[in-house]
């Protein structure tokens, strides 16, 4: 109800504002005529009517300015549908990414690499090994002829963790021998690894739709002898046969082979890009990976 004091002396000390109609109030018993002169003055107090058009039209005002807002002002006094009071729009603003750990998966950038190291008996070796591969930005580094017997798994000083396998007992001669060398990150998605022999070593990384698996494995020299040759390959294959089809395999190390350019019949395994001509060795890891879907 809108009241407000008229001038001494009159009759009445409060009056109403007027109304577009001639009667005042919401009860028909209560509603008073204005009396003639007046410009909407009562004998009594009355209500206000159901609609103000004054307060109808800053309602309207109101919500309108809030709608047609294309961007969200520093501050008003309406919140828009579904906002919460703790939560009021703001201007959009581009917060830093926080850093991702880094996992095996199938977008990311996997850098590995090969080398024969010939021996890791010499003090200082892994040191530098080590070095080279955090230079190439290799997440996994395997490696030929280290020469350790046994096996097991070691951390060096510089922070990378090795997985080696070599001959059963200690006390053989110290010859062959594979690894892989893994930074931190590689090695927090690593799940399992097997140290098949001293020319094979197997590790099953995670990623994010499918497993990886690495076989490392350093074959005989073109010059041994075909029961060595044939028992390597035949020890591969029983390796990979356990890998289920779904998950990623790939082969890598010194196989001691030449492929050439010649890739007839073995289009879907090899291009052309070899060099020189294919030899004995080649021919069976060509054959390897063509009974496997593997392509060099």
């Amino acid at each position: 109800m809108t009241l407000r004091a008229i001038p001494a002396g009159a009759h009445h000390s409060w009056q109403v504002l007027p109304s577009r109609t001639g009667l005042l109030g919401k009860r028909p018993d209560k509603r008073c005529i204005p009396l003639p002169g007046t410009q909407g003055l009562c004998d009594r107090l009355t209500t206000c009517p159901w609609k103000n058009l004054i307060e109808t039209r800053t309602k309207a005002q109101t919500l309108n300015i809030v709608r047609g807002e294309s961007r969200a002002p520093q501050r008003r006094l309406m919140k828009l549908c579904r906002e919460s009071r703790t939560n009021p729009v703001r201007p959009t603003t581009l917060l830093k990414p926080m850093k991702k750990k880094h996992f095996l998966i199938q977008k990311a950038a996997l850098n590995l690499g090969t080398w024969n190291v010939r021996t890791l008996l010499e003090p200082g070796r892994c040191a530098q090994i080590a070095k080279e591969m955090a230079n190439y930005k290799l997440q996994i580094l395997g490696m030929s002829e280290v020469r350790w017997n046994t096996f097991g798994e070691t951390r060096l000083q510089s922070g990378e963790t090795l997985l080696f396998s070599g001959k059963e007992k200690e006390d053989d001669l110290q010859e062959n021998g594979v690894a892989l060398l893994l930074n931190n990150e590689a090695l927090k998605s690593l799940l399992e690894w097997e140290p098949v022999s001293e020319r094979i070593i197997r590790a099953k990384f995670l990623s994010k739709f499918k497993n990886v698996h690495i076989i490392m494995c350093y074959a005989p020299t073109n010059l041994a002898s075909d029961t060595d040759k044939h028992t390597f390959y035949d020890q591969l294959q029983s390796i990979v046969d356990k890998i289920p089809t779904r998950d990623v395999l790939i082969v890598m190390g010194d196989l001691n082979a030449k492929v050439g350019s010649d890739n007839r019949e073995r289009e879907k395994s090899m291009g052309t890009h070899g060099l020189g001509t294919i030899n004995e060795n080649g021919e069976m890891f060509a054959d390897f990976c063509t009974f496997n879907e593997l392509v060099i």
